[in-house]
């Protein structure tokens, strides 16, 4: 039941106004109502905003700085709001609200506005482009973005983590400042001031790189880290799943004396295996972070679970609607769980991936990997068989010696290139649709590896790129966390590790939607049995049961009356076991 009162006063709010009456309903419920008393705090400045605040009545003002040197902005009067934009933004107060009055405010929380949005994405129709964006940077891309997902967060570490990297250089800076002015009379002053601009300054720019290149992204379907060293141009991606995500907690450093005063801590997400749990420090607002993914995982457990309501539903109203004989037919809808036969992939010779008739998706290492294994048993055969040629052309008696050895040469070098080439070949990812193979074989049966595990047991996914060389040729590691094995599966040297990541968690969504898809229709299978098994017995027993009441054509058959039998003759009392009647004298026994 929709809180009237609090639906007579959201109505009227311009940014609600495209809102139909039923979606305006579903608002009331996750609106607070909220009472203060004369010169409460609404809200500081700098702290976390919370959301959309309407005053119905009462008076506030809108002021900064501290109690003692404040500036009034302005006044908030009966019907107005403030924090519409905090309602799609992650940001900190820029000012603060005080009633001067006892007044009654409703709060519209951004958090439990953004979930609703999640559950019901028809209400984003009635709000702008711009609005709807849930961070700041949502409607921009992001490397490696899939269809239909939608960024909710994108978070760098807190800037205290840059600033305390820059104070050691411009501490450095300052003392070569000092130094070239110490020594003004010789020539080494103009040299100093330069280096104290020059070193600083770029290893400032380096600790700002290295700030921005740690980011955290979380969509309503997956979290995402990346870290990057410049230095070492090391690489690390790690991604889970929404679906995973067991538990999110923070911890503010209690031995960090800046944590508390810039609201900084570490994020603790934890997943079904230790492999797959995250661990991100220095990350602002930290009970913030926490609570979009908390909302986010909710929001996704609430649409599957809305998703089984409406299917079981729609079986109800079927079978209801057929004994009316006026049950529409079910739709035919395309089953998004169909993994389409992937194109101008076939299999050849030095191919990295390819496809094979049953679908699978077949990774091999780099074809710099490839390239590394066979290039000195290649330079084998190439010298092998120059050594040949030269012996056959020379006219001196050595010359055949000089052929037999070149030759002798080259019959090691094709052996060894042979089985390099056969060790890349049969070092093998093969994605299918419904596991994954991680296979090692070298010949002549020396190894031969093969693991096997389930797509729904992947728990997180990570890529690891060490190097400059790596780094250029898009080449890395890719570890595979599985749930319940604190060990990682990995598959090293593999090209485009981005791309095979993100096709394993891409089949890993398409089994997790055909899942889904075999157990809703088992709930309908189970869910019909039941309803026809009752209608049948509820069909059969009002075909058993007998009429209640004659037909109104029917009479009764006239019979001649009979006379009922006499009564017959009442008994007197037998009192022998009882108690005799008042006035009536005991029976003597004579024998007694």
């Amino acid at each position: 039941m929709a809180n009237r009162f609090v639906l007579s006063h959201i109505r009227n709010l311009p940014l609600l106004a495209k809102l139909l009456p039923g979606q305006l309903e579903l608002l009331t419920d996750i609106v607070e109502v909220v009472q203060l008393p004369a010169n409460a705090l609404v809200f500081q400045q700098g702290q976390a905003a919370q959301g959309l605040y309407l005053l119905v009545s009462g008076h506030a003002v809108l002021y900064t700085g501290q109690s003692g040197s404040e500036t009034v902005l302005g006044e908030v009067q009966e019907n107005q709001y403030v924090g519409e934009t905090a309602l799609f933004r992650i940001a900190n107060e820029r000012m603060s609200m005080r009633v001067t009055r006892p007044s009654v405010l409703l709060l519209l929380p951004r958090l439990r506005f953004q979930q609703l949005l999640l559950e019901k994405p028809e209400l984003r129709q009635a709000f702008s482009h711009e609005q709807v964006r849930l961070d700041p940077q949502s409607g921009r891309n992001f490397q490696g973005q899939r269809v239909g997902e939608n960024r909710l967060l994108h978070q760098h570490r807190h800037r205290w983590a840059f600033i305390r990297s820059a104070i050691l250089p411009v501490v450095i800076g300052l003392v070569l400042i000092v130094i070239a002015f110490l020594l003004s009379n010789t020539g080494l002053t103009l040299p100093l001031l330069m280096l104290a601009l020059i070193i600083p300054g770029l290893w400032i720019f380096y600790a700002y790189l290295e700030w921005k290149n740690d980011y955290l992204i979380i969509t309503d379907q997956r979290v995402m880290l990346h870290q990057q060293t410049i230095l070492t141009l090391t690489s690390s991606i790690r991604e889970v799943l929404i679906s995973s995500v067991h538990e999110v907690s923070y911890k503010i450093p209690s031995v960090d004396p800046f944590a508390r005063v810039f609201n900084y801590g570490t994020i603790y997400i934890k997943t079904a295996g230790e492999a797959g749990n995250m661990e991100i420090s220095l990350m602002p607002n930290p009970e913030q972070i926490q609570k979009v993914l908390i909302t986010t995982l909710h929001a996704y457990r609430n649409v599957s679970d809305q998703q089984d309501i409406d299917a079981i539903g729609a079986v109800i109203d079927r079978v209801v609607l057929s004994e009316t004989d006026a049950a529409p037919p079910e739709p035919q809808t395309q089953s998004t769980s169909h993994i389409p036969p992937l194109a101008g992939q076939r299999r050849g010779l030095l191919n990295e991936r390819h496809v094979d008739e049953h679908n699978n998706v077949i990774f091999r290492k780099h074809l710099s990997v490839w390239l590394a294994h066979v290039m000195l048993p290649g330079l084998f055969v190439l010298g092998g068989m120059a050594l040949v040629g030269v012996g056959l052309l020379s006219l001196s008696p050595l010359g055949g010696i000089e052929a037999l050895i070149g030759l002798f040469i080259a019959l090691i070098g094709s052996v060894w290139f042979y089985w390099s080439d056969w060790d890349w070949r049969n070092d093998l990812l093969i994605l299918g649709t419904s596991t994954i193979r991680i296979i090692h074989r070298r010949p002549l049966w020396l190894q031969d590896v093969a693991e096997e595990v389930l797509l729904e047991q992947v728990d997180d996914a990570s890529v690891i790129r060490n190097g400059l060389l790596n780094t250029v040729l898009n080449r890395g590691d890719l570890s595979i966390s599985l749930v319940g094995d604190d060990r990682p599966k990995r598959f090293t040297g593999v090209g485009s590790p981005d791309a095979v990541k993100n096709a394993i968690f891409e089949r890993r969504a398409v089994l997790e939607r055909r899942t889904q898809e075999s157990e809703l229709m088992q709930q309908r299978q189970e869910i019909a049995r039941y309803l026809d098994v009752y209608h049948q017995r509820v069909n059969g027993q009002a075909a058993q049961q007998p009429p209640q009441n004659p037909p109104p054509n029917y009479a009764p058959p006239a019979y001649p009356p009979q006379a009922s039998p006499p009564p017959p003759p009442a008994q007197p009392p037998d009192n022998r076991q009882g108690s005799r009647p008042p006035r009536i004298p005991r029976t003597r026994n004579d024998q007694s």
